[in-house]
């Protein structure tokens, strides 16, 4: 009995070496999920569970003023819709995993109704995924501009829609209540017709039911030229 005792207990050392492992991987979790910021990082909230209401139907559309990526003089909605034509807003970023899913949609509709409605991409504050190829716009270096960079992104995933970028103080993201993605669309008498709903997956947006009210208010697409299917 007095033999048993002194023995070094296989059982304590195990319990002991696997609760320090426990504690270990509970704080390797914790550093993993908590939000760093780098030097130089364009950071941005984490997205809110759910986000703020669209604007309603029949409201005015705030007109704004913002740079496009090219560097030509700033873009209007009132000069937008003056060509009395409806109008796409697609507000976003290139960090969005939602904007990425629905890019090959977008993409189509835009080549089949471009010459007959304006479509615009407001460019909003930074999503939280480092998606392929445009990481650098979450942590660019010191002084970079912020439209040089968008513009970076525009080539390397392609976006051929005309694009700007909202200002420091994101005053059309807010109008618009637009992070982190939204899609509004507007009559050409400037009032909404409709604004996107999201709803914290990648299917807040029926990229079909745009292209049906972009039928009703400019035809079908031209021949040749293929719609949304």
């Amino acid at each position: 009995m007095l033999r048993f005792f002194a023995r070094p207990s296989v059982f304590g050392w195990r319990s002991g070496l696997f609760v320090l492992l426990l504690v270990a991987a509970a704080a390797a979790a914790v550093e993993f999920a908590a939000p760093r910021k780098t030097p130089g990082r364009v950071w941005s909230p984490p997205r809110p569970a759910t986000a703020a209401e669209p604007l309603a139907a029949g409201t005015p559309a705030p007109d704004f003023a913002l740079t496009p990526v090219d560097g030509g003089p700033p873009v209007r909605l009132a000069d937008l819709l003056a060509r009395g034509r409806p109008v796409v807003l697609i507000f976003t970023s290139f960090t969005c995993d939602c904007f990425h899913y629905h890019q090959p949609g977008l993409r189509e509709l835009y080549r089949s109704y471009r010459d007959r409605a304006e479509f615009l991409t407001v460019v909003v504050r930074e999503g939280e995924h480092e998606l392929p190829g445009v990481g650098f716009l979450l942590a660019p270096p010191d002084g970079a501009d912020r439209c040089e960079l968008v513009g970076q992104a525009v080539e390397v995933r392609g976006w051929t829609v005309p694009t700007v970028v909202d200002g420091p103080d994101a005053a059309a993201e807010e109008a618009y209540r637009a992070y982190p993605f939204r899609v509004v669309g507007v009559e050409p008498d400037g009032r909404v017709a409709f604004a996107s709903q999201f709803t914290g997956g990648l299917f807040g947006l029926d990229v079909r039911a745009l292209a049906r009210w972009l039928e009703d208010r400019a035809g079908p697409p031209a021949a040749g030229v293929g719609g949304v299917g």
